[in-house]
C-alpha cells in the first residue's frame, strides 16, 4: 500500500518507481497555475464511463495524472487500496500518458531528465509491466480511494 510516499520496498516498489517518475517529468503545478484547469471532472468521467472524452487534450491527461500522483503520494495521506478506483484511474492514466511528449515549457527539469535516463528507453517494457498489473487487478467498487 502507498502510505505516505512511493513504496521503496515490497511488491509495489517497481511499479511505484515507474509511475512516480512518469508523473514527475511534467510540471503539473505550473500547468495548473497557468491554465486553472480542474482535472476532477475528467477523472470522474473516466470512473463513470471507463473512457476518456474523445476531445481530451494530452496536457489535461498529464495534469490529471499529476494531481492523482500528488494525492496518492502525499505525506500523511491515508492508505489508498491498490485495488480501488484511485489506482484503477492512476494506472489507466499511465497507459495513456507514458508516451506523450511533454512540451518543454512544462518539463520538470530533474523529473524529465530522470525519466529520459531511466525509463524512456524501456517504455514498451514498462507499459507491458503496468498493463499486466492493471489487467490482473480485481478492482473493488467499494474501494474508492481518494477520488
Amino acid at each position: 500500500m502507498l502510505l505516505a510516499r512511493p513504496n521503496t520496498s515490497g511488491p509495489g516498489r517497481h511499479e511505484d518507481d515507474i509511475l512516480l517518475h512518469c508523473a514527475l517529468r511534467f510540471d503539473g503545478k505550473a500547468y495548473l497555475r497557468d491554465t486553472a484547469f480542474d482535472p476532477m471532472p475528467l477523472l470522474a468521467t473516466y470512473i463513470e464511463t471507463g473512457d476518456w472524452p474523445e476531445e481530451v487534450e494530452d496536457l489535461h491527461l498529464l495534469a490529471a495524472f499529476h494531481v492523482l500522483q500528488r494525492r496518492l503520494a502525499a505525506w500523511g495521506a491515508p492508505p489508498t487500496p491498490r485495488d480501488g478506483k484511485a489506482w484503477y484511474v492512476f494506472r489507466a492514466l499511465f497507459l495513456e500518458v507514458a508516451t506523450i511528449d511533454v512540451p518543454a515549457r512544462y518539463r520538470s527539469a530533474r523529473g524529465w531528465a530522470l525519466w529520459q535516463e531511466r525509463h524512456a528507453p524501456r517504455i514498451a517494457e514498462l507499459l507491458t509491466y503496468v498493463q499486466g498489473i492493471h489487467e490482473g487487478t480485481h478492482y473493488r467498487e467499494e474501494a474508492l480511494g481518494v477520488l
